[in-house]
Formats: structure tokens, sequence, C-alpha cells
């Protein structure tokens, strides 16, 4: 497969050829000839390359060369009517300012009596303030497990590992079939495109186990505060067949299972008294809008609660309800 690489030449061998490794890292690592690269070759010098990763290794193809910035010299000269210009000035006649007629007649002088009583302005008594819950936080997964095993693998199975593990084995099949069609045009060998896909299945299962690891334990470290979205989401993956065959997934799983379960029941508990909070206080649009978004949608709403916001909301205020379930 063709892929661009960031190289970093590392040695000089003395017979037209330099050693490289990626630019930054111990691998991958390979021999480029010096008429590929051109001149002003030194150790340490960095190039983006085009390169071929094949089951043999990766051969450097070409240097990929920045982009130049186009410059224009194109220019329209205006050559205008030849006459000279004569400029004109302009001056406006002054108009006099009268009396405005939508104007009432002016206020006569201040005088030193007492001033009249100003009228109260009516108080405005701001609305009791509900408690805010901090927002919950969305889970950020490590590439712990997914790095190791990826790190693992010689350096042309890596390409097909990433793949793989972004769009499955049809993505694998869709490059190397582009890639057969590019080497056959060119008259080179073609992969097998078997081997790669076989490799591809080899090593999915293993991938998706590591992928899925990253999140459970990301999302086992952050239970408290973790976004019940992103909770349900790691759980539902845990439901797939790669990850459900291996048998290091089975505790963590369980363990988030029971955990989802406990966090629905004290996000539900916390969603109830939000609604009842604030129809207390009688700010029902604020309680319209909590009571939209349930944790758990297959349990309905409370019939007090219900009915009691479509009483206040009609303006008949009752006294205060409790939170709960029947």
């Amino acid at each position: 497969m063709s892929r661009r690489l960031d190289i970093e030449l590392t040695s000089n061998r003395n017979d037209g050829t330099w050693t490289w490794r990626a630019a930054g890292a111990k691998s991958p690592k390979g021999v480029v000839r010096e008429e590929i690269l051109g001149g002003d070759l030194r150790v340490g010098r960095v190039f983006k390359v085009e390169a071929e990763v094949d089951i043999d290794g990766i051969e450097v193809l070409s240097v990929v060369a920045g982009r130049e910035k186009n410059q224009k010299f194109d220019t329209l000269e205006i050559l205008g009517s030849g006459r000279e210009f004569e400029p004109v000035t302009q001056k406006l006649a002054r108009r006099e300012k009268g009396p405005r007629k939508d104007k009432g007649p002016k206020r006569g002088p201040k005088g030193d009596g007492p001033r009249g009583e100003r009228p109260q302005r009516r108080n405005f008594v701001n609305p009791p303030e509900l408690p805010k819950r901090p927002a919950a936080k969305r889970l950020k997964a490590k590439r712990v497990h997914r790095a190791a095993i990826i790190d693992a693998l010689p350096a042309e199975h890596q390409a097909v590992a990433e793949r793989a593990l972004t769009g499955g084995l049809k993505a694998v099949r869709d490059a190397v079939k582009a890639q057969n069609d590019q080497l056959k045009k060119d008259g080179k060998p073609l992969i097998p495109a078997d081997g790669v896909v076989t490799l591809a299945q080899d090593l999915l299962p293993k991938l998706r186990v590591a992928e899925w690891l990253d999140k459970a334990e990301a999302a086992k470290a952050d239970l408290e505060t973790l976004d019940l979205r992103d909770l349900r989401s790691v759980v539902v993956g845990s439901d797939d067949p790669m990850v459900v065959r291996d048998e290091s997934t089975r505790v963590l799983a369980a363990e988030l299972k029971a955990a989802l379960k406990s966090k629905i029941e004290s996000e539900q508990s916390q969603w109830l008294a939000d609604i009842a909070a604030a129809i207390d206080v009688q700010r029902v649009v604020r309680a319209l809008k909590v009571s939209s978004a349930s944790p758990d949608t297959s349990r309905p709403l409370k019939e007090e609660i219900a009915s009691s916001t479509r009483r206040q909301f009609s303006g008949d205020r009752q006294r205060p309800i409790t939170s709960g379930y029947d």
C-alpha cells in the first residue's frame, strides 16, 4: 500500500544508499537510494517521501515536494482619457434651523419650592435559584492497548492493521484493489490480495478487543462523573461478538453493566427531584424543559408531577409536591 512518511536520515552506507527511520521514532526504518533523495544529504535531515508498503517491507519511491506559492506578475495599466484632472469643489447652502413642531413648550426655570413625591416603582422579586448540577464529563479513551498491539507488529503489517481497525475488511480489500490497479498500470508485480485480507482477519479481533478495553478502562476511571450516554455506549460495545469471546473483557464488562444500572437509578432520582424543585417555586418553563430529558425513557413521568405541571401552566398553583415513582 502506498503512503506518505516523514523519514530522517541516520547514516551513510557509502555504497550509494542511506539508512533511515521514521522522523521522531525508532520504527519503521529502512534503506533508500541517494538518487531518489537528491542533493544536500546529511545525517538528521528529514524528508517527506512517498513509500510503498508490502509484505517484504517499505520501499521509498520518491520525495514529495512542498507546495510553492503562486506569484502573479500580470498587472493592468490604467491609461485614462489623457485630459488634465480638474478638481471639483462643492459648497452647500446653510439652512437655518427653526423650532421643531413635534416638541412641546420648553420647561420653565426650576423653582425653589419642594419637589413633589416621585411614584414608587414596583418591586420585582427574582425567582428562587435552583441548584445547578455539574456538567458530566465526556469519555476520553487512551490508546494504550491499541498502540501496544500495533507497535508489536512488523512495519509492513501496521498499515494493514490501522486500515482494518478504521474500516474493517472491506476497507482492506478496497485498498489492495486500488494499489494493484496502480501496480498493473506501472507493470509491477501485484500484491497477493488473499494474503493481506487473511492477515487483516487475524488481526481484527485483537484490535477490536484492545479498542474496547481502552474505552472501558477510561469509563471505569470516571464512573462518578462520566456522561450517561458514553457509559451506555461502552456497555453496548461489550456485546460485540469479538469482545464477548475474549475472556479478558468479561469481568470488566460485568462491572460496567452493574455501574450503568446504578447510574441510571441515581440520575433518574435526581431528574425527578429537579422537576419537583422547579414546580415548588412555580418555575413551570424550567420544569417542562427538564422533564423532556429523561435518563430512562422506558419509565414514564409520575402522574402527580405531570398533573401538577399542567395545573401550574394553566395558572392554578397547587401545594408543593414530592418526587418519586408510584
